[in-house]
């Protein structure tokens, strides 16, 4: 057995027999994310957890040479691969050294994307196998298995105690899940990325969700907020391919949309419009999950924060979700549903610019802050304060992440006054 399946598999309470699901540290992502980032790959450029980063930098920057990287830049520049469609190649290798395929890249149920199974795929893999030897790739793994074991177990207990997994069955009307496989990612901080590898009857589902956060001795904290972020990329695996049947009868309406967007949606990173289809039903449906297992209330304030990335029908959708819920004999699946959805996207077209003013009009907007933007005479002071003025009440609750990158303060607490007009900020 590789180490990379090396995991704890446990059995949810309320979870059907028929579904596993595993938390594992898949080396061969981490794998893949550590080619990607010394690649020069800006989407792999991102990781948080020191002193890891600096190892990796330390360890294969002097490599920064090999046969390998040249490859990579040149799918990259070929066929544009990135984010998720790089970590999809996770689950189809047998390990993180080896690189061998477990089933055809290019075969008839292969799941992974399409640069993957080209011939310039193929160099990629057979470079990296070639790095794998002289870079002592398994041996900086061995060192780290500490760190990676940390995360899993990390993982492994809020999973355990927070998440309801039983959910997508019952909600997508599929009764064979098949395996949930979840996995920390230390190489990328920033990036959630969902895969899959079928193979005749063998399903896996993946869920890879970046460690963004570190403790004091450098393991990775995982906060109770990964959940939303997990359930997400599930939502990925059982959403994509029933709207990308649609896309026929999605295209007019939904590139309509589209167009007046697509400035915000690039920078969600979406840059088409099947992708902001996708991307809705799933934020929709995580939505429906928080409804369903923490209440109203926190889907309210997903709902919220949806809105304000640029999905700004996603109430109307949301309402839509809940009647599929609500008649599961008519609507046994997503797939039945669906002529709904199209429906609610050709409504939608005619007034996309009408529905996004109209939120404008109506969400509260920064009016003033106690630190001016631009501002360079900012003493660098433990217990600073940011206070934000807003034009009216802001509903939504606050969720620190205490640390970014590039010199960005840490923030140790949010307050609002009892108006909600204003919002202080306290840094470290």
């Amino acid at each position: 057995m590789h180490r990379w399946m090396v995991a704890l598999l446990f059995a949810l309470p309320a979870l059907s027999r028929a579904q596993e699901v595993r938390v594992v540290d898949d080396q061969r992502a981490e794998v893949i994310g550590i080619l990607f980032r010394i690649a020069g790959a800006s989407d792999f450029n991102n990781a948080t957890i020191q002193p890891y980063t600096r190892q990796i930098d330390s360890a294969f920057l002097p490599f920064k040479q090999h046969p390998v990287f040249g490859s990579i830049n040149r799918l990259r520049a070929a066929t544009g691969v990135s984010l998720s469609a790089v970590i999809g190649l996770a689950p189809q290798l047998t390990d993180a050294v080896s690189f061998r395929e477990r089933a055809p890249l290019d075969g008839p149920s292969s799941t992974v994307a399409r640069p993957w199974r080209s011939a310039e795929a193929q160099t990629v893999l057979a470079d990296a196998r070639d790095f794998a030897r002289v870079a002592r790739l398994q041996a900086f793994l061995d060192v780290h298995q500490a760190l990676y074991d940390s995360a899993r177990v990390r993982m492994q207990r809020l999973v355990e105690s927070s998440t309801r997994l039983t959910w997508f069955s019952d909600y997508f009307g599929e009764a064979e899940g098949g395996v949930f496989v979840i996995s920390p990612l230390l190489v990328n901080s920033a990036g959630n990325f969902a895969a899959e590898f079928q193979d005749g009857s063998k399903h896996e589902r993946y869920a890879y969700l970046g460690m963004g956060l570190g403790d004091s001795l450098g393991f990775p904290v995982v906060p109770a907020s990964v959940i939303p972020t997990l359930v997400h990329e599930f939502n990925h695996t059982f959403v994509n391919r029933v709207v990308s049947a649609k896309e026929a009868e999605l295209k007019a309406s939904a590139t309509s949309i589209f167009a007046p967007l697509r400035e915000i949606m690039n920078a969600n990173g979406y840059d088409n419009w099947l992708t902001m289809v996708q991307e809705s039903v799933v934020r929709g449906s995580v939505i429906r999950y928080l409804r369903a297992t923490a209440g109203p209330a926190a889907a309210a304030d997903e709902l919220s924060i949806q809105r304000g990335l640029g999905f700004f029908w996603m109430d109307k959708l949301v309402a839509l979700l809940g009647q599929y819920e609500a008649d599961r004999q008519q609507y046994p699946t997503l797939s039945a549903f669906m002529p709904r959805i199209v429906a609610l996207y050709d409504d939608l077209a005619p007034r996309i610019e009408r529905l996004r003013a109209d939120f404008e009009r109506h969400r509260p907007q920064v009016v003033s802050a106690s630190i001016t933007e631009g501002a360079t005479d900012v003493a660098p002071r433990s217990g600073a304060q940011l206070v934000l003025r807003f034009d009216q009440p802001v509903e939504v609750s606050v969720n620190l992440v205490q640390k970014f990158c590039c010199g960005v303060p840490e923030f140790t607490a949010a307050t609002f006054d009892a108006s909600r007009t204003a919002l202080t900020l306290t840094m470290k």
